[in-house]
């Protein structure tokens, strides 16, 4: 499938982005709610699992307040909300070059290489992601992150007043193209969507 570009993106996710801020974070504020024993026990793997199922049922809860525009799917333990059947949205935990660290089933594989999965209308699919802080006791960063196979193609920060978009991987050549190998340019951040609130996005 094509890129999605990141403003064809925001038309989609515009009413949903405050949802998905609030389903990042409080998935974390819930596993942190946790016995300070159990998570200190736990291993990465392990703490990052639990994290995403309270941000997926988060979501789930979020996204059923608009029967038609999204629905749910699970296959071998895949969740993703297809939205207005253009997006295919998971959460997933990933690093700070906004890759996912585990190694990716076919499935996920598939995804990432912005392949439609069966069963999918959405013919994009994106990530709501989370990067932990360096001591990996909060999260440090929240966002959209449009997947390229092992890097990302653009990535949009979710922040408390709205959305900030960062192109990191737009492939625009620079003149130095033919005779240099390619280069690229990067848009600059800066605020593109204000979060919708007080029920403005029902």
């Amino acid at each position: 499938m094509p890129l999605i570009s990141a403003d064809e993106a925001t038309d989609v996710l515009t009413p949903y982005l405050e949802g998905i801020h609030d389903a990042i974070h409080g998935g974390m504020a819930d596993f942190k709610k946790l016995p300070a024993r159990d998570r200190n026990s736990w291993v990465a793997g392990t703490c990052a699992g639990v994290v995403h199922d309270y941000q997926v049922t988060r979501a789930a809860g979020y996204f059923a307040k608009f029967p038609g525009k999204v629905r749910a799917h699970e296959k071998d333990k895949l969740v993703l909300f297809d939205i207005h059947g253009r997006v295919a949205l998971r959460f997933k935990k990933v690093d700070r070059a906004f890759k996912s660290r585990n190694q990716p089933t076919r499935q996920v594989a598939e995804f990432r290489g912005q392949m439609q999965l069966p069963g999918v209308s959405a013919s994009s699919n994106l990530e709501a992601a989370y990067v932990y802080d360096e001591i990996e006791q909060d999260i440090a960063w929240a966002g959209i992150v449009c997947p390229n196979n092992d890097r990302a193609y653009w990535h949009m920060e979710l922040r408390d007043e709205g959305a900030f978009l960062n192109v990191v991987d737009m492939f625009e050549a620079t003149e130095e193209d033919e005779n240099a190998g390619t280069k690229y340019t990067r848009r600059q951040s800066g605020i593109i969507v204000p979060f919708k609130r007080d029920g403005s996005n029902s």
